[in-house]
């Protein structure tokens, strides 16, 4: 996996990024103007539209046409022979059948393939730039946004954030008391109350006037480790009108579909512990900062850590712009094991995990949109 994942951010990523400026060109100008669903709706109907209009001019639609017409007719004397119990003009039948069926999903399915690299492509710019909400400008605290440098595991000392005119700077370090008052656990509180209530007791990160801030050992935020709880509990009670959760996670990794039962509610409780364990960000040693940008523009934010610089260029628009990207890599490992990895932007997500986007947010939106469309456009157009 550790492999796997520094392929993507050193490799795939920036190949991905390559092609954003040209998706902007196209898109930016008013997609980006549009609430966040909308945007999302839209590039899912243009995504259904794109895949629809490649296999219609870009395929032999005569030919294909003359297959489904021939598979419909060997269908029909296929159901003939079956109901006059002719066994070898059904084999018969069934052998061309098969050998049309095959010809016609090649042909189908050889242009589709070409249209993969393209969706790849359009996906991963609906997610840099529709997923989260944009920085604004501003002073107001809420428009605020925090800025990670997250280290590998040997990186101590401080780390600085470089004056940027128009920026307002602050270092971050962990609070000695919670920044609410803790919510006390009651005797008539189950299990995943008591854990939330626990989370939401922990320290969180407190700005202070500073530009230089203590390379910390990381820990969750209080309000997302609740979040993360909360939703970890809802995942372990299927529901028969959401089919995506079907499926029931048993204790130590264990998956069987959903049989309708009352399951054992000390086993669930040790599930939700046992996932909320295991899905927590592996966070090493971070240096946090909170950055108010005090007017529209084009910065560069430059933290200086160990005598080395590292950038990272992010817009701010009153209208119109798009979020930064959320993760920027710099580096996976090194010999001393003490240098920046990544620089991360605490952006809020455009939409919540629910029922109506199957719990996957702006790509469950867009999945969805894009097939609704795609299929009802085929029929449309009259694509073979």
């Amino acid at each position: 996996m550790d492999t796997i994942l520094h392929f993507y951010f050193a490799v795939l990523e920036p190949f991905f990024r390559f092609f954003y400026p040209v998706c902007d060109w196209i898109f930016a100008w008013w997609v980006l103007y549009m609430p966040p669903v909308w945007a999302i709706v839209v590039m899912g109907f243009i995504t259904g539209l794109g895949v629809n209009l490649f296999q219609k001019f870009f395929s032999n639609q005569k030919f294909l046409g003359a297959c489904k017409n021939d598979l419909d007719l060997l269908n029909k004397r296929i159901a003939e022979a079956k109901k006059a119990d002719d066994e070898e003009a059904f084999v018969r039948l069934n052998g061309l059948a098969k050998t049309i069926g095959g010809k016609y999903a090649f042909r189908s399915l050889l242009p589709s393939l070409w249209t993969i690299p393209p969706v790849i492509v359009l996906c991963m710019w609906i997610g840099s730039r529709l997923a989260f909400f944009p920085v604004q400008p501003g002073m107001e605290p809420e428009k605020a946004v925090r800025v990670t440098a997250s280290m590998e595991a040997s990186a101590r000392g401080f780390a600085t954030m470089l004056p940027c005119e128009g920026v307002e700077i602050r270092a971050m370090k962990w609070g000695e008391t919670p920044k609410n008052e803790p919510e006390p656990i009651k005797d008539g509180d189950d299990e995943v109350t008591k854990m939330r209530k626990e989370a939401l007791s922990q320290v969180s990160l407190e700005p202070f006037d500073s530009l230089v801030a203590p390379v910390l050992e990381g820990k969750e935020d209080p309000k997302k480790k609740d979040e993360r709880i909360a939703l970890t509990d809802d995942s372990s009670r299927p529901a028969w009108y959401k089919p995506w959760k079907w499926i029931y996670f048993q204790p130590g990794n264990e998956f069987k579909p959903w049989n309708w039962e009352i399951q054992d509610e000390k086993d669930r409780i040790a599930w939700v512990r046992d996932q909320v364990g295991k899905t927590a960000p592996p966070l090493g040693p971070e240096a946090n900062w909170e950055v108010n940008f005090k007017k529209p523009g084009d910065y560069t934010l430059v933290i200086r850590y160990n005598d080395e610089d590292h950038p990272v260029n992010i817009k701010i628009r009153e209208k119109g712009g798009h979020p930064p990207e959320i993760a920027n890599y710099f580096c996976w490992s090194s010999p001393t094991e003490d240098q920046i990895q990544f620089v991360n932007f605490g952006l809020k997500d455009s939409m919540p995990s629910a029922d109506w986007n199957l719990g996957w947010r702006w790509i469950g939106v867009y999945i969805i949109v894009a097939i609704v469309f795609g299929v009802g456009l085929r029929f449309a157009l009259g694509v073979k």
